[in-house]
């Protein structure tokens, strides 16, 4: 009891009340399954944009699409090498250890000790590590989809169309992972990072024969809910977590309202999500900028949109 007492009051040292109200009130409507009720299961889809219209009318991004980029080809034995790796089967962890998972992997398998976690449960549910399961962040490794950027960078250098296989690795993460259910809804800045990933190779494949209308809409509609996630939930990482997480989980609020205008509440993100960013990176990075009569003026620059 003594030792436990003694634990509360350095968390309390430690994060302060606000930290401690928040934490209280969130355990309890988990608990209790108020928050779950707040993140539904199965939405109904709807229609934002069309795919000819999103073409037509694309938000600015760094570049219009594959055929806009002027960058020399250097088809490379590693870019090579890298491909066949993943056509086998073998995906690189935390860019250290390289995993069979196959060519057919469930996204919900543990690859250190083969633990397939629940996808029937709701992603308050799920733990972040048991003895069983192990650390869940061996299963949100690859449903972070960094590896994109390998199979486009080989598309790109060895001019090899793998649009097709690059929806069908993003269709195949939407069809295992059903709405709030599951590892792959537990957190919220996997979702926002898995958002820009995907993001990117829309814009790569923009224009793309593959990307068809149903495509289209069943990518937009999965990047939708996981953008409401990160809305609804995002209290959590800017005052339980406090690291990292906050970043980029406000970031991709405030980068919502830039590339999905169509979305009902992209305006509002965008808004709170500069707010936040704003106010994080204020916070961050105070040390770094001491040197300038107002680090505002820096911060501000940032946001021009």
């Amino acid at each position: 009891m003594l030792n436990k007492l003694t634990t509360y009051r350095q968390i309390l040292k430690n994060m302060g009340w606000r930290y401690v109200r928040f934490r209280i009130g969130y355990e309890m409507k988990r608990k209790t399954g108020l928050l779950k009720r707040a993140f539904p299961t199965q939405p109904l889809s709807t229609k934002f944009i069309s795919l000819s219209t999103w073409r037509a009318q694309t938000p600015l991004f760094f570049f219009e699409d594959k055929s806009a980029l002027v960058l020399p080809k250097s088809p490379t034995p590693a870019l090579k090498e890298g491909f066949e790796r993943f056509q086998r089967g073998d995906l690189r962890y935390f860019n250290s250890k390289d995993y069979s998972i196959g060519r057919t992997y469930d996204w919900t398998t543990n690859p250190t000790n083969q633990y397939r976690y629940n996808i029937e449960k709701h992603w308050t549910e799920i733990e972040d590590f048991s003895q069983a399961a192990g650390d869940i962040k061996y299963v949100w490794e690859k449903s972070r989809f960094s590896y994109l950027y390998d199979l486009i960078r080989y598309d790109y250098h060895f001019e090899e169309n793998l649009s097709e296989l690059v929806f069908q690795e993003i269709e195949s993460w939407i069809a295992a992972n059903p709405i709030n259910q599951g590892p792959n809804w537990r957190c919220s800045q996997e979702m926002s990072l898995r958002i820009l990933n995907w993001t990117f190779a829309l814009y790569y494949y923009k224009n793309a024969a593959t990307l068809t209308e149903a495509r289209f809409q069943n990518i937009m509609h999965v990047i939708y809910w996981q953008l409401k996630h990160v809305a609804a939930n995002i209290n959590f990482s800017r005052i339980a977590v406090r690291n990292n997480h906050a970043i980029t989980e406000t970031l991709m609020l405030y980068l919502s309202g830039l590339l999905f205008p169509f979305f009902p509440e992209a305006e509002v993100w965008k808004q709170k999500g500069k707010k936040w960013l704003k106010k994080k990176l204020l916070t961050k990075f105070t040390p770094m900028v001491r040197f300038c009569n107002s680090r505002t003026i820096i911060i501000e620059s940032l946001f021009n949109y």
